[in-house]
């Protein structure tokens, strides 16, 4: 079973609470990050201008750098990872960081399948543009060969999926609830059409592909995957506002890697 997700965006939690108070971030102690705490923290520094004090690890300390100032996406040397990338105001403009996702994913060989890798990369971007407002929106993905796993996180700093959808009109008063409604098809457009991005996606990454996915978005949180037994489990979290609050979204998936193939119709609508 790949490993949760949570502990990543709690650790990124008491870092931030921790520079809160000391006015600079102190990684020093920091011993490695995955794309969800690092996305997450990078997304926090850009937004408070909050300077951090590297790891003293040198190689933990190289590639934080790395990721968090290598906004190229083109380059022909990123054979196992995308450093923290801007997505484009315009989604039709985000194809270029798209293509480089599929690239480094052999177009989704050993993740589900082309069809699969890009439905689900696909409706987690289409979801950032249609619903959140954005300001900044980043992506980071990493692949961990020897470990067996693939790891994607998307952040975005716009209106939270609580938010969206009580503009919608829908009855959701506390962010957990608004999350839980959305991975069940409630949709955010102001009509009585369904929305299935989250719900498919939950499917696909959990009962298609063996993965877990998180979300993370205002004072709520869920996190879903398949236990030992082969069940399809759910954590909801109710988030204390003043430690793990998030200004926005974020979503990580983790991915077995290889994973085999899979048909999406098994898992969407």
């Amino acid at each position: 079973m790949v490993d949760e997700l949570w502990p990543e965006y709690a650790a990124f939690c008491r870092i931030r609470q921790q520079s809160k108070s000391s006015g600079i971030c102190d990684l020093s102690r920091e011993r490695w990050f995955y794309p969800t705490k690092l996305l997450a923290l990078g997304g926090f520094l850009v937004s408070t201008q909050t300077r951090y004090m590297p790891p003293e690890d040198a190689d933990v300390a190289n590639y934080v750098t790395l990721m968090m100032t290598r906004d190229r996406v083109g380059d022909s040397d990123l054979k196992s990872y995308i450093p923290i990338v801007c997505l484009p105001t315009r989604r039709e403009d985000a194809n270029k960081v798209l293509r480089r996702i599929h690239d480094l994913h052999d177009n989704g060989r050993g993740l589900g399948g082309r069809n699969a890798f890009a439905y689900m990369i696909g409706e987690l971007v289409d979801n950032i543009y249609e619903h959140s407002r954005f300001t900044n929106a980043y992506l980071m993905a990493q692949k961990y060969e020897k470990s067996g796993f693939v790891e994607v996180s998307f952040y975005d700093d716009g209106m939270t999926i609580g938010r969206s959808l009580r503009e919608a009109g829908h009855d959701c008063p506390r962010d957990y609830v608004a999350i839980q409604k959305a991975i069940a098809g409630v949709s955010a457009k102001k009509s009585l059409e369904r929305g299935y991005g989250l719900s498919s996606n939950i499917k696909l990454s959990t009962r298609g592909l063996r993965g877990r996915m998180m979300i993370v978005s205002g004072t709520g949180a869920l996190e879903s995957w398949l236990d030992d037994s082969g069940r399809a489990t759910t954590r909801l979290y109710e988030l204390e506002e003043t430690i793990y609050m998030l200004q926005g979204t974020l979503i990580s998936i983790r991915i077995p890697y290889p994973a085999q193939e899979v048909d999406i119709y098994d898992f969407t609508g």
